[in-house]
């Protein structure tokens, strides 16, 4: 179950070998996940070492397929709505059938609204005994405050980062990149609607996957600003007089690191790269997830 993460995550590894090992396990995770592509496997995965041994064959076919009663997982593609909390506390109210343990999943918490993160955080303040939360989200600035202060934050190592995607560029190019992403979408929030239909030639074209996720990177930074928080991919940039900044509360942020991580997971489907990022430019003009 672990395993697998001994050598690619081995603090994540040694930390809930130890844990378990000295039943020192804590009632809620909060998993930073920093843009890693297994994230919901490590988490089931997790689960899966909470709530049996490498030999429970049939607790293990039973989560695969989906059908174990003591793992309940959230797995939202838009926002996460109060009453699917309510049905979790509701499912979780009797006590874990085949193991010691109930375990739940939220692979987005980042899509928790007002609402819904109200609701949870009751249920995080007033932990019951053996139920064990997994929260996952790219960045933990990405959840409330109160929330996070209440679960045990555990960092997991990218070694497959942005460092990579910038491929062959030498030093003064990838500062240079990034430099004119930040403009370009700082010219975005300021003038939005103008913007787009000025139809800016795009520079990024031939590297829209980078491009992507040097924006993504942008919003990260801003909404750690917004929370006190130094910045971790751009550390000699100052947004605090980016439009960026000025223009988006906290929760606008958020709704729009989402909008991103959608769009880079689905950039290889998509041929048309003006139109793409045309897309993506109108999808976080007017996206919400609330």
């Amino acid at each position: 179950m672990l395993e697998k993460y001994k050598q690619k995550q081995p603090e994540f590894y040694n930390y809930f070998i130890k844990a378990k090992e000295h039943q020192r396990l804590a009632h809620a995770y909060l998993l930073e996940t920093n843009g890693i592509n297994y994230s919901k496997e490590l988490a089931t995965d997790l689960a899966k070492f909470l709530l049996c041994n490498d030999k429970d064959s049939e607790i293990i076919n039973q989560i695969d397929s989906g059908n174990f009663p003591d793992l309940y997982i959230i797995d939202p593609e838009t926002v996460i709505k109060k009453e699917q909390i309510l049905d979790l506390q509701n499912r979780f109210s009797t006590k874990p059938i085949y193991s010691d343990k109930l375990v739940y999943i939220i692979t987005n918490a980042a899509l928790l609204n007002a609402s819904s993160a109200n609701t949870i955080l009751k249920f995080l303040e007033e932990p019951e005994e053996g139920i064990i939360a997994i929260l996952l989200v790219d960045d933990v600035s990405q959840v409330l405050e109160t929330i996070s202060s209440r679960c045990q934050i555990i960092s997991i190592k990218n070694s497959e980062g942005i460092d990579n995607v910038y491929g062959s560029f030498t030093d003064e190019e990838k500062e240079v990149f990034i430099k004119d992403v930040i403009e370009y979408i700082d010219l975005f929030e300021k003038n939005n609607k103008a913007f787009i239909c000025s139809k800016t030639s795009y520079k990024f074209n031939e590297n829209i996957e980078l491009f992507l996720y040097v924006v993504l990177n942008i919003y990260i930074d801003v909404l750690r600003n917004k929370t006190n928080r130094d910045n971790k991919y751009f550390k000699k940039v100052d947004f605090s007089n980016t439009y960026i900044m000025k223009n988006n509360e906290t929760r606008d942020i958020i709704n729009k690191i989402n909008i991103i991580n959608k769009f880079i997971n689905n950039v290889k489907y998509n041929v048309n790269k003006d139109l793409y990022i045309d897309n993506l430019l109108i999808t976080l003009m007017g996206g919400s997830n609330d």
